[in-house]
């Protein structure tokens, strides 16, 4: 880095922890009893990094028994919290935005590092007072006088106590402890691990928001004993080519057909499916065109998916028309409309007919996550309305395009959504259909043939990223540190950023 710039940024940073933390150490004075505080003698990392505290210029301290951390410049900018001061409102903490961060680009990451301008012999003991100022975390107001591990003042710093409700329930950082490596939190990371998009027999390929090493994939070992491995350009182009072949192969997607449209309908196979009414332009639009896909399922039994687009100045609204032609007849399945992504075949002769979410105007329409389920008898049941679910949300399904993919918007999708005992896996939304029925709870379940939802276990798993691999194990990406999980096997591994960004 530039030495004009790397002075000009450590102007910013005093400058900045003056104007945060001079108000606060002036309004100290009225704070009342002192406690006595001792420097924190057992092993404490932040994102990893164990922490110093013979020569930190702030240590972190102990009182009855809790850690607290100095909420000092360098700390707060590597765990990703926020820190404001204001005249009325005092201190407010905040944990930074995820979008927010994922706006500045920041790879590659350098480990947190310790101002070290101290030198101190251990053991060592202090006498801090309870902060007197305004305090509020996440825009909880805490009523310091009350609290049982109060926020401390000392040489001017707040500090600010690791209890579980203040750094995972209020700012939402990861913190564990355990015998070897002692106490370590976890914030600020930028998610590296963004989405796994393909695996083989012993490898997963995991999507980059950005590129490390000059490039978006990186392969893990599905042993998770190895860090990931940026590939490189030859590497990537032979992965998506494969990925693609097996895209177009994908034997449940469907196949498109041109439609064949007459003057008083849509036919497939001399059976008239749309009515001409339902043809109509509505006045307002351009112009409006049809799509067919026809997915073949056992014996003489189709689905037909004919698809309305409306083109209007500013958008395009779809229309689903969904038949099953069986026996010489085609029946509307009225309750279902929408062209299915995929038709997933169940061991029973039943089959799963799973959507994508449609947007309109940019904006994500709730109701277009349905899941359907067709019985070998030809009975049709919409899962939604059996779970009173506004969103049934079929997981590992495939991005809409393959291109699409590579945009955030889900992997390719090139094997068979279930997982070793024949379940789908379904992330089920926050709103029912009907708000006088039961609902099922909103989270992760598999779901059986039968229609019977199985939890996952952990409720921490409404939030991760689930991959079905080619294996039929699960594997789980984490949404604030860079975790995979199999979950068959129990097997986990995670890698701090600075670790997966290319830095040395």
């Amino acid at each position: 880095m530039n030495h004009r710039i790397r002075i000009w940024m450590l102007v910013l940073a005093v400058a900045w922890s003056a104007a945060v933390f001079a108000p606060i150490a002036e309004k100290a004075g009225a704070a009342g009893t002192s406690v006595r505080v001792s420097v924190t003698n057992d092993p404490v990392r932040m994102n990893g990094q164990l922490t110093d505290q013979i020569r930190a210029k702030y240590p972190l301290i102990t009182y009855k028994g809790i850690t607290y951390l100095p909420l000092a410049w360098d700390n707060a900018e590597a765990l990703g919290i926020r820190l404001e001061w204001d005249e009325q409102a005092g201190l407010r903490i905040t944990a930074v935005p995820e979008w927010e961060a994922a706006l500045v680009p920041r790879l590659p990451k350098k480990p947190f590092s310790q101002e070290l301008s101290a030198k101190r012999s251990l053991p060592a003991s202090y006498t801090a007072i309870p902060a007197a100022y305004p305090i509020s975390v996440a825009g909880t107001a805490i009523e310091n006088g009350r609290e049982e591990y109060p926020f401390l003042e000392l040489q001017g710093i707040t500090y600010m106590p690791l209890t579980w409700h203040f750094v995972h329930d209020l700012l939402h950082l990861t913190m564990y402890w355990d015998k070897v490596n002692g106490l370590n939190v976890i914030g600020g990371q930028q998610m590296v691990l963004q989405l796994i998009v393909f695996d083989d027999a012993d490898h997963l390929y995991v999507l980059a928001p950005r590129p490390v090493d000059q490039n978006r994939i990186l392969r893990v070992r599905k042993t998770l004993d190895a860090k990931p491995v940026p590939l490189s350009q030859e590497e990537t182009q032979t992965l998506l080519e494969r990925m693609e072949r097996q895209r177009l192969d994908d034997p449940y997607r469907g196949v498109a057909e041109e439609p064949d449209i007459r003057e008083d309908g849509i036919y497939y196979k001399g059976l008239r499916l749309l009515e001409k009414a339902d043809m109509d332009v509505p006045s307002n639009a351009g112009k409006v065109e049809y799509e067919e896909k026809v997915f073949a399922l056992d014996g003489s039994r189709s689905l037909v998916a004919i698809e309305k687009r409306n083109f209007y100045t500013t958008a395009i609204m779809l229309r689903g028309y969904l038949y099953l032609v069986a026996d010489g007849k085609a029946t509307p399945l009225t309750d279902f409309p929408q062209v299915p992504a995929k038709v997933i075949p169940n061991a029973d002769g039943s089959y799963w007919l799973a959507t994508y979410g449609q947007s309109f105007h940019g904006h994500m329409m709730m109701d277009s996550f349905r899941l359907g389920h067709l019985a070998a008898d030809n009975s049709f049941r919409v899962m939604n309305a059996e779970w009173n679910q506004l969103v049934v949300q079929v997981l590992d399904l495939g991005a809409p395009t393959f291109e699409a993919a590579f945009l955030g918007r889900g992997d390719p999708g090139v094997h068979m959504p279930l997982t070793s005992d024949g379940k789908l896996v379904v992330r089920l939304g926050e709103f029912p259909l009907d708000r006088e029925r039961e609902r099922a709870e909103p989270g992760l379940y598999t779901v059986g043939a039968d229609g019977t939802l199985t939890p996952l276990g952990n409720p921490e798993h409404d939030a991760v990223k689930v991959y079905i691999g080619s294996d039929k194990q699960l594997y789980t990406l984490g949404t604030k540190v860079n975790v995979i999980r199999n979950l068959d096997s129990g097997q986990a591994a995670m890698w701090y950023d600075y670790e997966l960004s290319g830095a040395e």
